[in-house]
């Protein structure tokens, strides 16, 4: 097990309950062994990067999760990605850079990994114990393949680079979509702030995904062709299994979401 530590080893968090109604299924137990850490919360970091043809990435989704299985409850906190760090060697710059300078290096995708995680782990003093990191074109393909999500907007949204506009109200969208309304801030009047709400939001319509029985059902499958579409992870195979039986047992609203100080 590969984990980063910041300056503590614990990582306690509170915020707003989303409300959300949640959406309930019923399920076997899986017959695999429980969750690493059941017995005590973990910490897991969400990495998506805007992966270009022979560029170095940077991480444009930064989203920490403190999972606590006795509690069955989920702690998200949005970093903000051009919050303001100290990288080694570098100097007070944006965090989303710790993963692009390790990368452009010559070092490789998985020095980019560990950098992006050693800046998040000390900017907020906690243990890393788990991560996973994907890119646009596998965010995309990972919704495709649950079979797309389920959204409830407040309001329209424009997607700047799709020419469109997203209605209020209750919405099926695919991949695609999906990836467009996480990346938008242009036209959103919070700006990233509302950026990270919203992809919040998307994190949650995934939570209610995974929890309709034909996905439950097909556990071991989805995650063999979600495995596709991540760039690297220290999850096994059984942790990845692991982890998506557990979320059966977490009311998506009792996922409590917090933004990071920062612009």
């Amino acid at each position: 097990e590969e984990a980063v530590n910041g300056d503590t080893t614990s990582f306690g968090l509170t915020g707003v309950k989303d409300n959300e109604t949640a959406g309930k299924a019923s399920a076997a137990n899986p017959s695999s062994a429980e969750i690493r850490g059941a017995r005590g919360s973990f910490n897991l970091l969400l990495l998506a990067t805007d992966a270009r043809a022979e560029e170095a990435s940077r991480t444009d989704v930064l989203m920490l999760a403190h999972v606590n299985p006795e509690d069955n409850t989920v702690n998200l906190v949005s970093i903000p990605r051009d919050t303001r760090v100290h990288l080694p060697g570098i100097g007070l710059t944006k965090i989303n850079h710790a993963h692009a300078m390790a990368e452009a290096s010559g070092k490789g995708s998985h020095a980019g990994t560990l950098a992006a995680i050693q800046a998040v782990s000390n900017l907020c003093r906690c243990t890393i114990n788990y991560y996973i990191k994907t890119n646009f074109s596998g965010f995309e393909h990972f919704i495709d393949t649950i079979g797309g999500i389920d959204v409830k907007l407040e309001a329209p949204v424009k997607l700047t680079y799709n020419d469109r506009t997203l209605p209020a109200g209750e919405q099926h969208w695919d991949g695609e979509t999906a990836l467009n309304f996480v990346r938008e801030r242009k036209s959103l009047e919070d700006g990233d702030n509302a950026r990270q709400r919203n992809q919040a939001l998307v994190l949650q319509a995934i939570a209610r995904k995974l929890l309709v029985p034909d996905n439950l059902t097909r556990l071991p499958e989805l995650i063999r062709q979600v495995k596709e579409d991540i760039l690297d992870t220290n999850l096994t195979d059984t942790d990845m299994l692991s982890l998506a039986w557990m979320v059966r047992s977490i009311d998506p609203e009792e996922m409590y979401f917090v933004q990071f100080p920062g612009s």
